[in-house]
C-alpha cells in the first residue's frame, strides 16, 4: 500500500508538473497576446498623439497667420489715416498759396483775362462785320466798291452804339438806308 501510495504520489506530482507545465505555456501565450495587444494600443496613442500635435502644429500657424493679418491690417488704417492727414495739410496749404497768388497777382490777372476776352470779341465782331459785307451788302444790295460797303456799315454802328438791344434786321436796313438800296429790297 506504501508503493501505491508512493505510486499515486508520484502519479500526483507527475499530473500536477504537466498541468503546470500546460499552465506555463497557457499563460506565456495569454502574456505574448496581451503584449501584442498592449503594443498595437501603444501604436494607435502614438498615431492619436501625432494626429493631434499635427492639428495643434496647424492651429498654430493659422493663429500667427491672423495674428500678422491683423497686425498688417492695423498698419493700414494707420496709412490710411496718415494719408488722410497728409492730404488735408496739402489742401490747406493749396488754399493758402491760392489765397497768396490772388492777393499777389490781384487785378493784374483779371485785367489780362478781361483783356483777352475783349480781343476774342473784337475778332468775332470784326469776322461778323466782314460777313455783312460779303454777304448783305455785297451779294444781296450789290455793291462791289469794299470801302463804300465798310463806311456804309462804320455809320451804322456809330448810329446804333447807344441802343443795346442792336437788332440784325435793324441793322441791315440801316445799312441798305445809308447806300439807297432800299428800293431794290
Amino acid at each position: 500500500a506504501e508503493q501505491q501510495a508512493q505510486g499515486v504520489l508520484e502519479q500526483q506530482q507527475r499530473t500536477s508538473a504537466a498541468a503546470v507545465a500546460a499552465a506555463d505555456v497557457d499563460a506565456d501565450e495569454a502574456l505574448l497576446l496581451l503584449n501584442d495587444e498592449l503594443e498595437a494600443e501603444r501604436a494607435s496613442t502614438a498615431e492619436l498623439a501625432a494626429r493631434l500635435a499635427e492639428y495643434d502644429r496647424r492651429e498654430g500657424e493659422r493663429e500667427g497667420e491672423h495674428k500678422k493679418l491683423k497686425q498688417e491690417w492695423c498698419q493700414m488704417e494707420e496709412e490710411v489715416g496718415e494719408l488722410r492727414a497728409d492730404k488735408r495739410e496739402l489742401l490747406a496749404s493749396q488754399a493758402q498759396l491760392e489765397e497768396q497768388l490772388t492777393r499777389e497777382v490781384g487785378r493784374s490777372g483779371e485785367l489780362r483775362a478781361k483783356h483777352a476776352a475783349e480781343r476774342a470779341e473784337r475778332k468775332r465782331l470784326e469776322e461778323e462785320l466782314k460777313r455783312v459785307r460779303d454777304s448783305w451788302v455785297g451779294k444781296k444790295l450789290g455793291i462791289a466798291d469794299a470801302k463804300k460797303a465798310d463806311a456804309a456799315i462804320e455809320k451804322t454802328c456809330k448810329a446804333m452804339h447807344a441802343d443795346h438791344s442792336k437788332g440784325r434786321v435793324t441793322f441791315y436796313y440801316l445799312v441798305a438806308k445809308d447806300l439807297g438800296k432800299l428800293g431794290s429790297l
